[in-house]
């Protein structure tokens, strides 16, 4: 049974780090503080400009580039009360959808909208992907609902998704990084700032409801056992 509990905590303390190290944890209030104290303070990011081909670059001739234009969110997207937006592109035919206490497989890419950038003029800029040199092998990430701190909108954007499911997620700052945003990371994961609004695109390869992946969630926290 001790053989039991320390792998689990050896694999808890193993998801906690590799979550981290995407930079997908929701912030913490003093983390916002404390970013948001070290950011510069800057316009919110739903409307980016640039100068059109032969502008001048004062604003003559520049046109907004803002998230639901770049990203074509129309009326194909469904809103929720809180504000996120979303379309299936496949819906999934899994058998239940995710719950908390139980565990998930996916792939998913996510992006903010900066289109400052001729690269990312039409995509906004890229954070992160499962399928990207971040992750060499490709490998779906997996973790625990309700037991893994992640955004908001990213939550509740899977709760109705089932296994095999693709989503596209339109996530406003309230539900994802605040007014605060976040800062740069280990030079590889570009800062984003506050007021961004994220695009997920999710694919839910495995959904675990059963009773002892979510009786996980109740065995002690390392914390608790070195106390």
């Amino acid at each position: 049974m001790r053989m039991r509990v320390l792998l689990s905590t050896i694999a808890s303390l193993a998801l906690s780090a590799k979550v981290s190290a995407f930079g997908l944890l929701a912030p913490s209030s003093s983390t916002a503080r404390l970013v948001d104290s070290r950011l510069p303070k800057q316009p919110p990011r739903g409307t980016l400009l640039r100068a059109e081909e032969g502008g001048d670059g004062d604003g003559d001739g520049d046109v907004e580039l803002d998230y639901e234009t770049q990203w074509g969110v129309d009326d194909s997207y469904t809103t929720t009360a809180t504000g996120l937006q979303y379309k299936d592109e496949v819906v999934g035919t899994g058998d239940s959808s995710p719950e908390d206490g139980g565990t998930i497989e996916l792939h998913y890419s996510f992006w903010f909208d900066d289109f400052s950038d001729e690269e990312c003029r039409e995509t906004g800029k890229k954070y992160f992907s499962t399928r990207g040199p971040s992750n060499p092998k490709s490998t779906p990430m997996s973790f625990q609902l309700g037991e893994t701190q992640i955004l908001e909108g990213w939550s509740e954007g899977m709760k109705t998704m089932k296994a095999g499911g693709k989503r596209i997620l339109i996530i406003p700052p309230e539900l994802a990084y605040g007014d605060a945003g976040i800062p740069q990371k280990n030079n590889v994961f570009p800062a984003i700032p506050g007021g961004s609004y994220l695009r997920f695109e999710i694919e839910l390869v495995k959904v675990d409801n059963s009773a002892f992946t979510k009786f996980r969630q109740w065995l002690p926290k390392p914390s608790s056992i070195l106390e």
